[in-house]
This record gives structure tokens, sequence and C-alpha cells, in this order.
């Protein structure tokens, strides 16, 4: 006898939701397999990478045992003449205590000069303070920012600056930022100006009253000149008389350190007021017009207050690295390897996991995951904790796509061994802290 069954409406559609589901599942078992595989893939090509520059015999990947020696930079810092100090984000607290070290060990070996990427004339007066005993004027944190200025971690080099001071070969600082650390329109900055300006020649004060309109706003140029409202100062008038004010000083005979710097300080103002009004729409566009100003200002720092020193440079990651090609951003670190050449040598900082601190709101924040195909996640699986890279010269490894976490604690992929000198692995980062200053003093 034959047997027929009749499908209904629902039966029929309970069944192809059966079958699409099972599709589903075989479709996304499929895929969880194949991204598992690409995984162990990339693993498998990263390992590769670390055991062909730890197979070199110049011991390139060494492991050190403690944060107080830096021997290990010995044969790499001899002959050179700058050394870019990186971080992947301004709270890193760990990487500030290296940091530190490295620019206190660096003094020993004949660096006499640490340039913050920070203010440059609130540095060039915090410097003239301490040279001078003025203990109740020296705030590093208003000259090199609170998260540098007064964390717990950058307090050795605060001390040990303060202590050689006095020296014969002191630890100078200097700063190399256009950018201004406080509100703009502070008093001070105007009071300083003008109380300087009076004894140069040509200066008037009426011939400049656009500029000076213009510190009276409180959120800086780039505000001032692109709100509708905001429409009562020229903004040719006012960058016309910054450059004439420049040109007042920079046509000074036999200038005084006080001259020089009030000139440069100009300078910065002039560019800080352009880059805030051309590029106010551009991020990028002001970061790398911001680096190209980073650079004039260690290249002024190097001809004049400081001829013939060896500097080391505190900054960030992003403006240490050197870009690999013509499509990269022309940051600080391609200038100066563009213009000192082999005199410079760079360390950049990266991590695994850990914490940091925002130095927007000053919350901690744990650390972006890393990706298990990260160099920092093989050499933490071959038991490296705290380590010192150097990039290797062979053209297959320089050229090799690695993902790193340099830029902000971010999985990016790039030819990273060509975008530094070395690098300093620290598995766990702990943010920045100020346990024994006063943040909000």
């Amino acid at each position: 006898m034959a047997f027929s069954a009749k499908l209904t409406p629902s039966t029929l559609a309970i069944t192809c939701v059966i079958l699409l589901l099972g599709c589903i599942i075989m479709f996304k078992l499929k895929a969880d397999d194949s991204t598992k595989k690409s995984v162990l893939q990339k693993i498998s090509v990263t390992n590769a990478i670390f055991n062909n520059i730890k197979a070199d015999s110049t011991k390139k990947i060494i492991e050190v045992d403690t944060a107080t020696d830096f021997s290990f930079l010995d044969k790499d810092i001899d002959n050179k003449s700058i050394v870019l100090l990186g971080e992947q984000q301004h709270g890193d607290g760990s990487t500030f205590k290296v940091k530190s070290g490295i620019i206190q060990y660096l003094h020993q070996k004949g660096f006499s000069v640490v340039l913050f990427e920070s203010s440059f004339f609130e540095t060039a007066k915090l410097w003239q303070n301490i040279k001078s005993g003025h203990q109740s004027s020296i705030d590093f944190s208003k000259a090199i920012y609170p998260f540098w200025g007064r964390s717990d971690q950058t307090q050795s080099i605060r001390t040990y600056i303060l202590k050689h001071s006095a020296s014969a070969v002191p630890l100078e600082i200097a700063g190399i930022d256009y950018q201004i650390p406080y509100a703009f329109s502070q008093d001070p900055l105007v009071k300083e100006l003008k109380a300087y300006l009076k004894h140069i020649t040509g200066y008037h004060e009426s011939d400049f009253n656009s500029f000076w309109k213009s510190l009276e706003n409180k959120n800086g140029p780039a505000l001032l000149f692109n709100t509708p409202h905001q429409k009562i100062i020229n903004k040719d008038s006012c960058m016309r008389e910054i450059w004439q004010l420049h040109q007042l000083v920079s046509n000074k005979i036999n200038k005084s350190r006080t001259d020089l710097v009030f000139e440069q300080y100009l300078y910065n103002i002039y560019h800080f007021y352009f880059a805030k009004i051309t590029y106010r729409q551009s991020v990028r566009s002001q970061g790398l017009y911001r680096d190209s100003i980073l650079f004039e200002n260690v290249k002024w720092q190097l001809n004049n207050l400081h001829k013939g020193k060896k500097v080391a440079i505190w900054t960030a990651n992003f403006h240490a690295a050197y870009p690999v090609d013509d499509e990269k951003p022309n940051n600080l670190g391609a200038h100066l390897k563009r213009f000192y050449k082999n005199e410079v040598y760079s360390i950049l900082f990266t991590s695994l996991n850990g914490k940091t601190l925002n130095i927007g709101n000053y919350n901690t924040n744990k650390l972006n995951d890393a990706l298990p195909y990260t160099f920092e996640s093989v050499l933490n699986n071959h038991g490296h904790h705290f380590t010192y890279v150097r990039c290797p010269q062979e053209e297959n490894l320089r050229n090799s796509l690695v993902t790193m976490r340099f830029m902000g604690h971010n999985n990016v992929k790039d030819k990273w061994f060509q975008m530094m000198d070395s690098f300093i692995f620290i598995d766990s980062m702990k943010p920045a802290t100020f346990l024994t200053t006063n943040l909000l003093k």
C-alpha cells in the first residue's frame, strides 16, 4: 500500500527553518574553523620572525633582569647624539619609570639635555627657575604637563635634574612643543610678553591690538577665528602682527639667551595660530604640521642653546617612529632621521596587557586586548617579560608585516622593524599614579 504524506504550510515552514538553522550552524562551524586556522597561521608566521631574530648571534633580543641596569644600551648609543624615547600613551606609568632610568643612565654617558614634548616657553622658564634656585617657582607640571610633571613614576628623574642642576655638567631640561599647556588666555602670558617687548626697539603696544585682543579669548585661536560671533578681530591682521613682533626681536643685534628664547617663542605662537586656523577641520594635518615645528624646535635647541650637546627626546611613539614610505605621516622621527641621519637612535615602547592612565579624565583604563599573533604575545609566550629588542637589519625581516601595539596600545599591522632602531617590551603595563604629589595642585 502506498504511503503519502501531505505537508501542511505550517509543517513546511518549520522544516525550512530547521534546514536554515542547520545551514547557519554548519557555516558558522566552518567559519570558526577557518578563523582558527587563520589565527594559528598568523601565530606561526610571527613565531618564525621571532625565531629568525632570536637566532642572530648579535643578541637582538635581550631579557633584562632589572629596570635599573641599562648597560645593554652601550654599543647602540655609542656615536649617537640624539636618542628618541617613545611611549604608547601619555599615561603609561611603567614606561615613564623606565624612561626616567634610561635618561639618568644617558646623562652618565655624556647626554646632557632632555628635550620634552612640552611647551617650549614654559619649559625654558622652568629650567631658568631651577638654575636660579627659585624653589617656589619650580613646578614641573606647568611646563611638562601633570602626567609627566607630577607622576610617581617620573619622580626619580625630577629629583635627579634638581640634584645635578648646580653641578659642572647638569642635566638640562627644555621643551620642543608649540602648544601651550594651560588655558590660552592666561594673564602671565600677556604680562611676560609685554614686559619683555617694551624694551625692544620699534615696539609700540598700540600697533599690535589684534594680537593682544586675541589673547583675551579663553579657547585659543581655533575657536576665536572660526566662530561666527567672534569676527571682531581680523585674522590676517593678527597673524601679521605676530610675525612683525617676531621680526622685531629677530633684528636685534647681540641677542642674549632671553632674546633668543622670546624670538623662538613668538615663532612658536605664530605657527600655533597658523595650524589651528588653517587646519581646524583636519586633525591629521594639524598633527603633521605640529611635528614639523617639533623638528624645527629640536634644531633650534641644538643650534642655539645646546650646541654640541647630546640630547634625549621624551615623546610619544607616534612622533618617534620613522615612517617607512612617503605615504606615512612625515613626523618628528622622519624629519630627524632625514636631517641627522646616523646620529639618531630610537627606542620605542610596547606592552602586552595591563592598564594606563587616561590623561583626558585621569581615570585608569584597561588596555585593549592583544591579539594572539602580535609580536608582544609571541614574546610573552617565549618567556619574555621585560625585553630589549634591536630591530633586525636583514631586508626580509625589515620588510615583514607584523602586528604590534605601539600606537595607543592598538593592534596595528605594519613594517615595524623599519620604523625604529629598537624597542622595549613590558609585559604588564601599570598606569601613572600620583600618590606622592597633589595632582590637582
